[in-house]
């Protein structure tokens, strides 16, 4: 046997909780091996009026909604369904940050509407509300006209639902309906939309002419439906934690590149977040050399002491940094460095402030931890927008992540910003988690880390790598450094999951550090090379809006002129020029920019450049 959980989202009043329960019980077929159905709902008091918040700019109800949201997944919800008319002006947000289905009473209505082939729907609701209006716009998307009764008519309508069916005089208010719907009918109306809930205690099918449509009933079908679609055992096997996890946007496009390539046509990547040169020849047989002599066995998991002592030398030197040996561990990788510091510092609801546009994997681990990410949009050239920040401190702040160079843009975070903000995260005792991985890629400036900011020492967390300064991303080989509480709950993580990075890997990784930096160096400038012809070649395009990115190998251009979404330029640029990019949606929304990746051969950019100039003009 099955089990469908069906989560509500409330907002309503008893009575209409009350028809709410009973239509999904009316509308659960009755069966010998009838499968289970549980229903969970959260009426949440603290969530703020909807209606306040639309109309007169009152305190945002969507906070609280994302926690509600959040609460019905945990509690094992399959889907959630939103029967409160309202919150339908807030379900585009809600949907980024929940990821179990969500189903709106006004959106099914319309849909189903549409699928009945009506054009012409006569809407009882109260003139004016948010409710009418929300109606009316999703009637429209779906190709279908509202028809809104008159003034004096919308009026009687008011009475009838508070002067006499809320009162309990149904009869009466039943009459008063029934003449308006009519007058609707006679007006065009293909079929009538109750549009409270108090309409359709009183308004019945077989009572008009036209069809009754029932929003709540339909939502009531639809929940039913879906509660034992749901209760399918791929869906109970998996947490809820991994089902609100996205796939990875950037590994997504590179499946649908080789689908291009199997038709014949030459793809060209500018898509891959790697360097494209070789690790160096010294860092290898290093390698090499450590499994030669028997170095292939587990170390301790916070690392090899030679490989903490030469990160704790690179600190110093290159950062004006000192941290001790016991405040640093080596991690399979940085991004697990980041997963670790996220999980050691964050709770379920806990907030995670990230500026924008943010590396893809951010959000996923914030959504892994239980953590709630607050976006903080940049300034149009991708500076921090410190004062911004500061407002979006809340009491349930943790952490923030910033990310300088910056991927996907290419900024470089100026030392007066970091200041400004580490003096706010001193005085406000919030956690900053740095990733820094692409800190020896800059072209203009220099970097500068917050953690060498004053107050800093027992708040910011390092997190740096061997992938894009050594060419090493296959290697897997990170570290953190940070507040000795911190990284000892990171090392509690790394002992529990994946004991340790590969003892070979340390060992070329001491020989990385320690060597010359002459690789970097060259890598840096042919990078800059690259960096300056394609910024070059898109300046001179219309489509393209540049900002000269300062760090990083990414550009991240502004494609708001061609009229197309960051996906239709990712999939246009593929299928029509044979040229890989990654649409900018997945870099926090940012639907108007694709990012470029100029880790690909000089000649490969210039042809890449010549394909979208034929392309676009």
């Amino acid at each position: 046997m099955t089990e469908g959980v069906i989560g509500i989202l409330g907002g309503m009043g008893p009575e209409a909780t009350a028809e709410l329960f009973y239509r999904i019980i009316k509308a659960t077929p009755a069966r010998k091996d009838q499968d289970h159905l549980r229903i969970i709902i959260d009426n949440n008091p603290k969530i703020p009026d909807r209606t306040a918040a639309i109309l007169h700019q009152g305190p945002s109800p969507l906070p609280m909604m994302i926690e509600t949201a959040r609460n019905l997944e945990r509690a094992g919800a399959s889907f959630l369904i939103i029967p409160c008319n309202t919150s339908h002006y807030y379900i585009n947000e809600l949907r980024k940050e929940i990821e179990i289905p969500i189903v709106n009473m006004i959106e099914l209505t319309a849909l189903k509407l549409k699928n009945m082939n009506f054009r012409r729907i006569g809407l009882l609701a109260t003139t004016g509300t948010i409710k009418t209006r929300l109606y009316q716009d999703a009637l429209m998307k779906e190709g279908m006209k509202a028809i809104i009764p008159p003034e004096d008519l919308q009026n009687e309508v008011m009475s009838a639902i508070y002067d006499y069916i809320k009162a309990g005089n149904l009869k009466t208010g039943r009459k008063i309906v029934l003449r308006v719907a009519k007058e609707l009918i006679k007006n065009g109306a293909e079929a009538i939309l109750c549009g409270c809930t108090e309409i359709s205690l009183v308004l019945k099918e077989g009572d008009l002419s036209v069809p009754v449509i029932d929003p709540l009933e339909l939502l009531a079908k639809e929940a039913v439906k879906l509660a034992f679609e749901f209760g399918e055992t791929s869906r109970k096997v998996l947490s809820s934690r991994v089902r609100r996890i996205k796939e990875s946007a950037t590994m997504k496009t590179l499946e649908k590149a080789r689908e291009v390539e199997k038709r014949g046509v030459k793809v060209i990547y500018l898509s891959i977040g790697e360097p494209d040169f070789n690790t160096p020849e010294n860092v290898i047989k290093a390698a090499f050399d450590a499994m030669k002599r028997g170095f292939t066995h587990y170390t301790t998991s916070q690392g090899i002491l030679e490989l903490r002592e030469a990160i704790s030398e690179k600190f110093k030197e290159e950062n004006g940094l000192d941290f001790s040996l016991d405040s640093i561990i080596v991690t399979p990788g940085s991004k697990y460095a980041i997963f670790e510091a996220v999980m050691a510092l964050v709770d379920d609801g806990d907030e995670v402030i990230v500026p924008s546009p943010y590396w893809v994997s951010y959000e996923e681990i914030v959504k892994a931890a239980g953590g709630i990410l607050r976006v903080v949009p940049t300034r149009k050239n991708f500076t921090l927008e410190v004062d911004r920040i500061r407002d979006a401190i809340s009491p349930r702040t943790k952490a923030l992540i910033i990310n300088s160079p910056n991927n996907p843009t290419g900024a470089v975070y100026d030392e007066k910003s970091l200041k400004e903000l580490a003096e706010i995260l001193s005085e406000r005792k919030i956690y900053v988690i740095s990733d820094e991985i692409y800190e020896k890629l800059i072209y203009e400036g220099k970097h500068v880390s917050i953690a060498s900011m004053d107050g800093m020492e027992e708040l910011a967390i390092v997190v740096n790598g061997f992938s894009k300064a050594y060419a090493m991303t296959g290697w897997r080989l990170g570290y953190a450094a940070g507040p000795k509480e911190v990284i000892s709950a990171m090392n509690k993580i790394q002992q529990h999951s994946v004991s340790c990075a590969p003892a070979f890997i340390q060992k070329a990784g001491v020989v990385a550090l320690r060597s010359s930096q002459e690789f970097v160096k060259e890598m840096v400038e042919e990078f800059r090379r690259r960096r300056d012809y394609i910024v070059n070649r898109l300046s001179r395009n219309s489509s393209f809006d540049v900002v000269k990115p300062r760090g990083a190998f990414y550009v991240f251009p502004n494609i708001s002129g061609t009229g197309m979404s960051s996906s239709q330029m990712a999939d246009v640029m593929l299928q029509k020029a044979g040229v890989l990019v990654t649409p900018g949606k997945a870099f926090g929304g940012y639907d108007d920019h694709i990012r470029i990746s100029y880790a690909n051969s000089l000649e490969n950019i210039k042809e890449a450049m010549d394909r979208i100039e034929q392309l676009f003009g």
